[in-house]
């Protein structure tokens, strides 16, 4: 009963729960959709992946409403996901709203690759990497193909996104910190020796 009383992120899940919910696999079969939660409390399409989804035309923003005819207000991501995915080649309606229309999709599941990372540059010299979750080495190997991208275009300031961010793999966790640390540091030395 603790959980949710004052804090709207905050949820009791069994550990069993945790594992099916969190899954630390980037292949599986479902829509292609990052879900997060708004400002406001609602569960929204954070990122869409190249898969069902973007053919269908869910778009960034689009908030969701029912699966399956199963309202979800109320719902965390991972519970949601969990109603999203199924077996390969079934359907599944999504009801959503965007702006004050409410649109439905009727979507056919498909094994889509979902990374945690997705980047962007803000301009010539600032980068942006959010990271959904530690899910393991895919994490930690898309995280550094974006670091090398931006060393090669030159970025020097990086901003580094955990938000609704619900934790994973420790080793992906301490392989990233390790990196990041060895950056501030070696940017440390730098201006400290400039």
């Amino acid at each position: 009963k603790i959980y949710g009383k004052n804090d709207r992120y905050s949820k009791y899940m069994t550990p069993e729960a945790y594992e099916e919910s969190y899954n630390m696999e980037t292949t599986m079969v479902g829509i292609g959709v990052v879900i997060a939660i708004s400002e406001d409390g609602y569960l929204v399409v954070e990122d869409v992946a190249a898969g069902p989804a973007a053919s269908a035309g869910i778009k960034v923003g689009d908030r969701f409403i029912a699966v399956d005819g199963v309202d979800v207000d109320g719902y965390f991501p991972a519970e949601l996901g969990e109603l999203i995915r199924g077996e390969e080649g079934t359907r599944v309606k999504i009801d959503v709203l965007r702006g004050e229309e409410k649109i439905s999709f009727n979507i056919r599941r498909e094994k889509v690759r979902v990374s945690d990372v997705s980047s962007e540059i803000i301009d010539e010299k600032i980068g942006y990497i959010k990271l959904n979750q530690f899910g393991g080495i895919n994490s930690f190997i898309d995280f550094m193909a974006v670091y090398d991208e931006f060393e090669q275009k030159e970025v020097n300031t990086i901003i580094l996104d955990l938000r609704n961010n619900p934790g994973g793999s420790f080793d992906c966790f301490v392989n990233l910190f390790l990196v990041v640390h060895i950056l501030v540091i070696s940017l440390y030395d730098f201006l400290y020796n400039f």
